[in-house]
Order: C-alpha cells, then sequence, then structure tokens
C-alpha cells in the first residue's frame, strides 16, 4: 500500500516555502521487497 500525505496535497492549506509531499509505503513481506539474503 502507497499513501500520499503533505501539506501540497492538501488544497484547502495556504501555499508556503516549506510545502512537501510526504510518501509512506508498507508492505507485508520485507524478503519480497529486499530480497532474502540482504
Amino acid at each position: 500500500m502507497l499513501m500520499l500525505e503533505g501539506s501540497r496535497n492538501n488544497v484547502n492549506i495556504q501555499k508556503d516555502d516549506w510545502q512537501d509531499y510526504d510518501i509512506t509505503f508498507f508492505t507485508e513481506d520485507m524478503y519480497k521487497l529486499y530480497g532474502k539474503g540482504n
């Protein structure tokens, strides 16, 4: 699952120089993500 959050993702927040996107990635099996030997 992937989630996109952060102040740039919310149209109701006033724009400023510090706006950004936050991306969160969830996985149930780390071995599939990184490989068994790592």
